[in-house]
């Protein structure tokens, strides 16, 4: 493998108003792949600079409280990833859709 150099950055924010809640998300990485002795594939000088995979997510979602222990959930996500190599194959979009019901007792 070679060596990489990574950083992440998530925020968030949730608010609650009576049986309500709402929130939102973003969540951001990249990762810099570096020319080395594993990766000899790549033809470039040891130590260089290859280029960046990102990943971009953005999620949003809401939950009801129907009453003491019944909650109602929903959501939506949507994620991006980029690789370096900018080939077509090589970017990747996801829609994601949740609905659910949560129990407590």
């Amino acid at each position: 493998m070679s060596p990489t150099n990574r950083w992440d950055l998530n925020v968030g924010l949730t608010y609650h108003t009576g049986p309500w809640a709402v929130g939102g998300s973003y969540g951001y990485a990249q990762d810099t792949e570096k020319c080395g002795v594993a990766n000899s594939y790549l033809s470039c000088a040891v130590g260089a600079s290859v280029g960046k995979d990102k990943l971009n997510d953005f999620a949003l979602g809401a939950n009801y409280a129907l009453g003491p222990g019944v909650n109602l959930n929903g959501g939506i996500e949507y994620a991006k990833f980029d690789s370096f190599d900018n080939a077509p194959d090589a970017t990747n979009r996801a829609w994601i859709y949740m609905v659910g019901t949560a129990i407590y007792f």
